[in-house]
């Protein structure tokens, strides 16, 4: 623990120390393995199992909670409020600059994070 920290709750303890929720940490991941996924960075198997063809279509209603946090059911969403200039990034690199700064026009003009609307909770 950071020295003068254990006071504070949680979300005070990330503001004071400017680091991102886990929330946003597990939605930009989920975000950078959809487009390595997309851009068939990762071998046939893979994709196969994790059922590509769902993404960037609607997610699928579940009447009970058994998918409903499914990698392929989380992201829909999310993926598709990206504009095109950052799904069509030429590399890896290239698609994560250009989702920090998307994510950061997002926090400047809603005061919040978009990525943090998205938590499985």
């Amino acid at each position: 623990m950071i020295q003068g920290m254990g006071n504070f709750k949680y979300p005070e303890r990330l503001r004071q120390l400017e680091l991102p929720t886990l929330a946003y940490r597990r939605n930009r991941g989920d975000m950078i393995v959809t487009y390595k996924l997309l851009s068939e960075l990762y071998d046939e198997q893979v994709r196969h199992q994790l059922d590509m063809a769902t993404i960037g279509q609607q997610p699928e209603t579940n009447r009970f909670d058994l998918r409903k946090y499914c990698f392929t059911n989380r992201i829909v969403n999310m993926w598709n409020s990206l504009p095109d200039n950052v799904i069509l990034a030429d590399n890896v690199n290239q698609f994560k600059n250009r989702l920090d700064v998307q994510i950061d026009c997002f926090r400047r003009t809603l005061k919040t994070c978009l990525f943090d609307q998205y938590s499985a909770h």
